[in-house]
């Protein structure tokens, strides 16, 4: 299916624009001009006027030329008759922000909609969507914050997941490719852009945030006909009996026992993450490449209790945290003192710098007896985590086909550090649970590991 329109117009118009600060009309138009969207921007309004120095058209109709898509945030019992006139004009794509459809009980209203749209063949997102964004084209028709450029794309059902990741990716530097809040898909819905993604260049991995989904049947024959092309993975929400009522009046969809689902990702080699923090994490690592051959982990932190939940975390997604050989202690402690221990996790105590991870890391990597390295840093007051993050970017650099799995921990105490390494392509994650999911994403995709979680 070609969405190309929705992601790739040469102009677009807001329909429902507004001149007053705050309100949604004004922040989409003031997103879309300040995120540098190069193409055409018509904002709508019957009052008219302008808008950050953009003429106001009474209507659709009265645009001098046809914009490819529409973004439309009027009240909902005017939404029908909008797209018809979209559709009218020869518009493509209409993506609705509106809410008060089928989430609300109004399904009447929501197939009138639909109605208007396929009488005029245009394609529709929404209602009740948070939007669309590609940043290839700094196109950011969305009610969230904007967001870094990177390898994942995301096809969430709540515009507000959305906003969470977006928030992760705005503390390091790694970022999305597309982002599309489908809401009560009542045309295009998740799966279409599923298909639409798996044949997109531009994204390296999918993450999805899912309730409930329409057209199993279509699913499975995505799923099926695209396995294998690239990482998916999901968080399914509406997992209990609370949840999936939960979810039916979030986008108006019924919730299918959770067991068809994880079923599903299963069968098809769809990673499910354990929490949104997690759905990130793995997604970043995937989408930028990042592969282990098999499940022997090593663990190299500076602070003991860390790795021994670190540890847990890694035996309990099934990888293999083995101590090293005598063959390779030795090397170790040809630089390492005495108070490190080197049984895997390898603690390099508070006062770990550059010299004793880097080190680490290369003799372990030269050893082949691991696959890939979780790497713990948890910085004292009176150390510099910078040495940790630039020990781990050296490495990363020598191409020794063992990948990191950076964690540091926490906040503005380690900001700099995660930007460091994210801007020089190698993702990081915040907490220990992430960390473990990631380094078993890595591992299941890397075709070395085809087990299970153990819990």
């Amino acid at each position: 299916m070609n969405l190309d329109f929705f992601f790739y117009p040469n102009s677009v118009a807001i329909v429902g624009a507004s001149t007053v600060p705050g309100k949604v009309g004004y922040e989409l138009v003031k997103s879309i001009v300040e995120a540098g969207f190069g193409g055409d921007i018509f904002p709508v309004n019957p009052k008219g006027g302008s808008i950050l120095g953009l003429k106001v058209y009474s209507s659709v109709k009265s645009i001098p030329s046809t914009p490819d898509l529409a973004v439309i945030v009027t009240p909902a019992e005017t939404v029908p008759g909008i797209v018809g006139e979209c559709g009218s004009i020869g518009v493509k794509g209409v993506v609705v922000i509106s809410g008060g459809f089928s989430e609300v009980g109004n399904r009447g209203l929501e197939e009138e909609l639909v109605s208007h749209a396929r009488k005029y063949g245009v394609r529709v997102i929404g209602p009740n969507s948070a939007g669309i964004i590609n940043t290839s084209i700094n196109f950011h028709a969305c009610m969230e914050f904007r967001v870094p450029r990177g390898p994942v794309s995301l096809i969430s059902q709540s515009g507000a997941v959305g906003g969470i990741l977006f928030a992760l990716a705005r503390e390091g530097g790694v970022g999305f490719s597309k982002f599309v809040s489908c809401g009560n898909s009542c045309d295009v819905s998740e799966v279409d852009v599923l298909e639409y993604l798996l044949g997109d260049d531009e994204t390296g991995s999918i993450a999805l945030y899912l309730e409930a989904i329409r057209n199993g049947r279509r699913f499975i024959d995505v799923c099926r006909r695209f396995r294998g092309v690239k990482p998916i993975v999901a968080f399914k929400a509406g997992k209990s009996i609370s949840g999936g009522r939960a979810a039916a009046s979030h986008t108006g969809a019924l919730a299918s026992p959770y067991h068809i689902y994880s079923s599903l990702f299963r069968q098809f080699g769809i990673l499910e993450a354990p929490s949104l923090s997690g759905l990130f994490s793995s997604s970043k690592f995937l989408g930028l490449g990042f592969r282990a051959r098999g499940p022997r982990t090593i663990i190299v932190t500076n602070s003991g209790g860390p790795g021994v939940v670190a540890t847990d975390l890694c035996e309990s997604f099934g990888l293999i945290v083995s101590e090293p050989s005598e063959n390779l202690k030795s090397r170790l402690r040809g630089f390492l003192p005495q108070i490190c221990s080197l049984r895997n996790p390898i603690d390099l105590t508070a006062t770990g710098g550059y010299d004793w991870y880097y080190g680490v890391l290369r003799e372990v990597a030269i050893s082949g007896e691991y696959d890939l390295a979780l790497v713990i840093c948890v910085p004292p007051s009176f150390t510099n985590p910078m040495e940790v993050a630039k020990a781990i970017s050296d490495f990363h650099n020598l191409n020794m086909g063992m990948p990191i799995i950076p964690c540091f921990m926490y906040g503005d105490i380690v900001r700099e550090c995660v930007k460091y390494l994210e801007g020089r392509g190698i993702p990081c994650t915040f907490t220990l649970e992430d960390a473990a999911y990631a380094a078993y994403s890595i591992t299941r995709f890397g075709g070395g590991f085809f087990g299970s979680p153990i819990r």
